[in-house]
């Protein structure tokens, strides 16, 4: 079998629109922001999707600049990436998920 790379970036210049949070069409509240570093959030993923990578024989690679942090929700966006990166492996197998 073939081995693919699949890359996704950390780039936050492109804006975030506000979408409906819940079905009562409540906007998404961003006062519960902090301070997060991305690169230690997405090793903490990358730890917790370990078997299901293994199990999928793909491997992630963490190339986000260990400077990096964002302020934002840490919860909704570990809650992101988390559905990124488990779609990701679902869908591959024998994979390089190049996380930067």
């Amino acid at each position: 079998m073939k081995s693919q790379m699949t890359v996704l970036y950390a780039d936050m210049s492109v804006p975030v629109a506000e979408q409906p949070a819940e079905k009562n069409n409540k906007a998404l509240s961003f006062q519960e922001t902090q301070p997060v570093d991305l690169h230690q959030l997405v090793n903490q993923l990358i730890k917790a999707l370990l078997p299901l990578s293994v199990k999928q024989k793909s491997l992630m690679l963490n190339d986000i600049d260990p400077e990096f942090t964002i302020r934002t929700d840490e919860h909704k966006l570990a809650f992101v990436l988390w559905n990124l990166l488990n779609n990701t492996i679902v869908k591959n197998q024998c994979n390089c998920i190049h996380i930067e």
